[in-house]
């Protein structure tokens, strides 16, 4: 082992292996997604300014309907949601390089994104896309190949849209 910590094994006979991208992911389950309302919590590590890093995705297989927390432009962890391929709602919070909790809460024309205890954003004019995949740490959508750069330390999804003093409460260090 070459860093700090060790890793999980790899067996490997006579050649190097390099480990592939961390990333799970489960389709097909429609009736475990809050289709009208729900919430996504992680607990993650962001550790350089890359942009795109994925952390938690529902989606359906495309880019047209999905509700992601993503690593944003720089340091920023950014949320965003699009149905039928139209934005809508999209907040990001600058400066978050090192360990954080994030939660996105989504409800028609109510969408809300916490991150360390603080209210960072807020909509309340968005429509919610029916999902039926739920990713950690990628998105499988035809042309995203950005991948978890950093850690996912916990990842909760609540077929509930959490009250903001829940959110308040779930994030704060």
């Amino acid at each position: 082992e070459q860093s700090s910590y060790p890793t999980s094994y790899i067996n490997t006979t006579s050649a190097s292996a390099t480990r592939v991208a961390d990333a799970c992911s489960k389709t097909g389950i429609s009736s475990l997604i809050g289709q009208t309302e729900g919430t996504l919590f992680v607990e993650v590590t962001k550790e350089s300014a890359t942009t795109g890093e994925r952390y938690l995705a529902l989606g359906d297989g495309t880019t047209a309907n999905r509700i992601i927390l993503i690593g944003g432009s720089g340091t920023s962890i950014r949320c965003f949601i699009s149905t039928s391929a139209a934005t809508q709602a999209d907040f990001s919070a600058g400066d978050m390089v090192g360990r954080h909790k994030v939660a996105l809460a989504y409800k028609a024309n109510d969408v809300v994104m916490y991150i360390d205890g603080v209210q960072v954003g807020t909509d309340t004019s968005a429509t919610i896309p029916a999902v039926g995949n739920f990713y950690v740490g990628s998105q499988e959508a035809s042309g995203i190949t950005d991948r978890l750069n950093g850690g996912v330390n916990q990842a909760l999804l609540f077929k509930t849209r959490l009250t903001n003093a829940q959110l308040a409460e779930l994030t704060t260090l």
